[in-house]
């Protein structure tokens, strides 16, 4: 309970505005700009959760369908490959749709880029399948989600030059603290 109350206060602490007055909305765009960030931020954590329920799920069946750890490996890899492949297929269709191809010009090197960035993802989405098999769900997923921001604040620091403040150096140590007590 208390590394979730931490993991809750290291996400709610960095980003608390300064100001919540209304009146900071100068024209109605900016407050129709402001209603769709909430419905997309919205709609950003029910597809995260639907996903890693999906994920769990399908993990869960697959572990009581095949009880020895090489089938187990085998549908696991399958499961991820499957999953990066309908991905591939439906991002390529909706380019096609939309007329994406003719607008922009083929470019290998954010090809190479984004096959690089797949290939990462591909053995992130293995290892997380297999971590769900290794220990409960309550744990994994706040331990993953707030190893995410902890990553992402560091590359952020050491590559991008960002300054951070008291309050997100705040939430940088209560998310560390929220770890430890995972364990």
């Amino acid at each position: 309970v208390v590394g979730v109350i931490l993991a809750m206060l290291m996400i709610i602490l960095p980003n608390k505005q300064q100001d919540h007055n209304p009146s900071l909305y100068k024209s109605a765009s900016d407050v129709i700009r402001k209603r769709k960030a909430t419905i997309a931020l919205c709609s950003v954590f029910i597809i995260y959760g639907i996903a890693d329920f999906s994920l769990k799920l399908v993990q869960f069946n697959v572990e009581n369908a095949y009880r020895d750890e090489e089938t187990l490996n085998t549908h696991l890899t399958a499961l991820t490959g499957a999953i990066f492949f309908m991905s591939a297929a439906l991002s390529f269709i909706l380019c096609l749709v939309k007329g994406s191809f003719r607008k922009h010009p083929l470019n290998w090197t954010i090809i190479a880029w984004g096959t690089l960035l797949g290939a990462v993802n591909v053995g992130c989405t293995a290892c997380m399948l297999r971590a769900l098999g290794m220990m409960p769900t309550g744990h994994f997923y706040p331990l993953y989600n707030i190893g995410i921001v902890l990553v992402s604040t560091i590359i952020g620091i050491c590559f991008f030059k960002e300054r951070i403040k008291i309050v997100q150096l705040l939430g940088f140590i209560l998310a560390i603290a929220a770890i430890a007590f995972f364990f």
